[in-house]
């Protein structure tokens, strides 16, 4: 068994591989609008979790409010590399000025408000004695165990509006400076080292179970051509016999319909043995 103390140094050392890329937004960061922060910390590292969620991007960057318009230029937007909560657990992320489990309150972010939505169909699958404990406004019984067992990464460190604003980014950087380390040719040899990095970084990491959140994700990172999915279509690769992945959003609309479906997925491949 990894110590946390090794675990850390060794993820640290992978961090390292980002500094070319890092430095270069961090300095030039007044020239590309579309760059929002530069964030690799990971939520708390644990050797073998059972889950492993894997964004795309940090869509808002955790200085968002760096880039109000008051601030002109805006302010500094420092890169972040050290471990975090979990975001969707966070007072004030799911719910508006509340606990994660005040489930009267109202809704302050919607991608959080569905990771909750998430766990709780997880904890009703793997403790079905303590449905009770959903609306009860207390914090659940298994959310230590939980929040201890699961890990939260983006696929890219690179903070923008969206996914469209970061390969616009990344085509900027790559026509501009051709000669920066992994942009000698286009954006997708860009996001190829990414890719490669994070490959190295769950490999350390060890989970039962990696969970793609979003298609775009889960092609980028089994390097496989984008498809259009159902939204009900759960994603697996006949080469990662520890992931799956599935759509956030289709013409069918948002994959708060398929949490169920997604849940009992998570459920029998990461918990249902124990």
């Amino acid at each position: 068994m990894m110590t946390k103390e090794e675990l850390r140094i060794r993820f640290y050392a992978l961090q390292k591989e980002y500094r070319p890329i890092m430095d270069f937004l961090t300095e030039n960061q007044y020239n590309y609008p579309e760059y929002r922060g530069f964030d690799a910390g990971p939520s708390k590292l644990y050797f073998q979790p059972k889950v492993l969620f894997l964004g795309y991007n940090p869509a808002g960057g955790k200085d968002w409010w760096r880039l109000d318009p008051k601030h002109q230029p805006h302010l500094f937007l420092w890169p972040h590399l050290t471990e975090t909560d979990l975001f969707f657990l966070n007072e004030n992320s799911a719910r508006e000025n509340a606990e994660w489990f005040k489930l009267d309150k109202p809704v302050n972010n919607k991608f959080p408000r569905q990771m909750v939505d998430l766990l709780y169909e997880l904890a009703a699958l793997k403790y079905p004695e303590k449905s009770n404990e959903k609306g009860s406004n207390q914090k659940p019984s298994w959310a230590d165990e939980f929040e201890h067992s699961i890990m939260f990464m983006n696929l890219y460190p690179v903070a923008t509006k969206d996914g469209e604003a970061m390969v616009s980014l990344f085509r900027k950087i790559c026509k501009e400076n051709n000669t920066l380390a992994h942009c000698e040719q286009d954006e997708w040899h860009l996001r190829m080292f990414f890719i490669g990095v994070m490959h190295q970084m769950i490999k350390l990491i060890d989970p039962k179970l990696i969970v793609c959140m979003g298609s775009q994700t889960f092609h980028d990172y089994t390097y496989s051509p984008r498809e259009t999915h159902s939204l009900y279509e759960i994603l697996t690769d006949s080469r990662y016999d520890n992931l799956i992945g599935f759509p956030r959003l289709t013409n069918e609309g948002s994959w708060d319909k398929n949490i169920p479906n997604i849940a009992k997925e998570i459920f029998n491949r990461g918990f249902k043995s124990e």
